[in-house]
């Protein structure tokens, strides 16, 4: 099993890709009471995340851990200075150590966990519903080690593996469900129109249980099959779906006590940024509070005042964190005079270009996973890390001067360091390009500097020779791969002679 040095990163990461940082602690003497039924169908979604959390910190966990081929764990070299005592220890035993970093974690790790934790939400919110309702005395007794206890969840596996089915048969039935014309049409059975909003947009009510199947099997995800029919009946919840002109569901909305609890888009993704228009609109006009959800609908609350961050003033101060992650946006809005205090993230999206991010950013940059060929328009203040890998980079122009801590430009299609920055605070990596040369790396590291072999290039210009053989002498002072090391000093000695 990987020993990581932040686990408690680890432990968070996990908890805000499973969306259960929602929960909620019981009310009682014991650590099952709640104080009454009515109190535990007003809070149903938190004590359903509780339990889910629960079941995540033991099975989950043991099953990432054990995955040593999973990219989000990053080996640690143990010759560091900064190393605490306990880690020291177990390095002088002979123990690997790794750094975990969500950023680089597998999309087949992500769409398992989301998997698992759509199946299980629906399985722990029927049996507490279940348990509210029939329940006539004042107090009540939730197990949150409930999932546990069941041996068909005994572990990860098994609880992946029965969610896989799950969903499989959902996607069948959606596939059936879009292959007939007619069916958009008669989804509007069990609807009650509410209002039109921007682009064409229309939303309804969902006040059937044949209506909440209809949404969970078009849209992919886990509304209906029974999980919320009883909530809405009795108006404990509502649910909305914003739809076209052809009434086809692209959001779903879930509100509680005029509360945004939830809002998803197919599949469970976020959803994607054309559609924020419409959803602001609707929430605005129904004077539904939306704190919950925030950043999924494009919206930043600041010194207690509501901020459209695709419409951000001029020359405005974000004191917090913008994250535009997987919201399909082909074209950043216009931040360019904006600045924040916290990270941005934009990564996972359709980015050809980062015209418009915000000219200074104190926290991390994140704009992997899009299809960037150059950096023209990335901020020139970046105060933590600036991440940029897993793009179609073939230049690095327009990249800050200066990095506060790490800069990383793996996979990608680099054949020059030119227009790197010239101080990164902490590591550079550069691994998975074209690179021909290590001319135009930055001028100082504070610690590592991170390349694979596919460098150096065919010339034998005697400057740039002893450019190269200069720097990988300095690089054999570090504790990076001695091996590679000699394998390009052996090309270089061939190149001489």
């Amino acid at each position: 099993m990987i020993t990581l040095l932040n686990y408690l990163d680890f432990d968070e990461y996990l908890t805000k890709i499973s969306h259960c940082d929602n929960t909620i602690l019981p009310q009682g003497n014991t650590p099952y009471d709640f104080k009454s039924a009515d109190f535990v169908l007003t809070n149903l979604d938190k004590i359903t995340h509780t339990m889910l959390n629960q079941y995540l910190k033991s099975r989950l966990h043991k099953y990432i851990l054990n995955q040593d081929n999973e990219p989000a764990f990053v080996l640690i070299d143990t010759n560091r200075q900064d190393l605490p005592n306990w880690a020291s220890s177990l390095v002088a035993r002979g123990t690997k150590l790794y750094k975990f970093d969500g950023e680089r974690m597998s999309e087949k790790l992500k769409k398992e966990i989301t998997a698992v934790c759509d199946y299980l939400y629906l399985i722990a919110y029927q049996y507490i519903e279940t348990l509210a309702t029939n329940n006539k005395t004042k107090k009540i007794k939730i197990r949150y080690d409930y999932l546990k206890t069941l041996n068909e969840y005994k572990t990860f596996e098994m609880a992946l593996t029965m969610a896989n089915t799950w969903h499989k048969n959902l996607a069948a039935k959606t596939k059936r469900y879009k292959a007939t014309a007619n069916t958009i049409k008669e989804s509007l059975s069990g609807t009650k129109f509410i209002m039109n909003l921007p682009g064409d947009m229309k939303v309804y009510k969902l006040v059937t249980d044949t209506a909440l199947d209809f949404e969970s099997i078009y849209m992919g995800h886990c509304i209906g099959k029974g999980k919320y029919d009883k909530s809405i009946t009795n108006d404990r919840l509502q649910i909305y779906s914003i739809r076209d002109k052809n009434y086809k569901p692209h959001i779903t909305l879930k509100v509680q006590k005029n509360t945004l609890q939830e809002v998803r888009g197919a599949r469970n993704n976020r959803p994607k940024a054309k559609y924020i228009p419409a959803i602001q609109a609707f929430i605005s006009s129904k004077k539904i509070n939306p704190d919950y959800c925030l950043q999924d609908i494009g919206i930043l609350k600041q010194n207690n005042k509501y901020y459209n961050i695709f419409q951000l003033p001029k020359n405005f101060v974000v004191l917090g964190d913008i994250d535009l992650t997987r919201m399909v946006l082909e074209e950043l809005p216009d931040m360019s005079t904006v600045t924040v205090m916290g990270h941005f993230m934009c990564n996972h999206n359709q980015l050809k270009s980062l015209q418009g991010a915000p000219r200074i950013i104190n926290g991390d940059f994140i704009c992997s996973y899009n299809q960037l060929t150059t950096l023209q328009g990335a901020p020139q203040t970046v105060g933590g890390d600036f991440l940029c890998n897993n793009n179609e980079l073939t230049s690095l122009q327009g990249a800050p001067q200066t990095i506060g801590k790490d800069f990383s430009c793996n996979n990608n299609e680099l054949t020059s360091l030119e227009n790197a920055p010239k101080t990164v605070g902490r590591d550079f990596f550069c691994c998975n390009n074209k690179l021909m040369s290590l001319h135009g790396k930055p001028t100082h590291i504070q610690r590592y500097f991170y390349w694979d072999n596919k460098l150096l290039s065919e010339r034998t210009d005697s400057t740039d020779i002893t450019n190269e053989l200069n720097t990988l002498m300095k690089l054999s002072k570090t504790p990076t791969n001695k091996k590679l090391i000699m394998i390009e000093l052996e090309k270089l000695l061939q190149r001489i002679i």
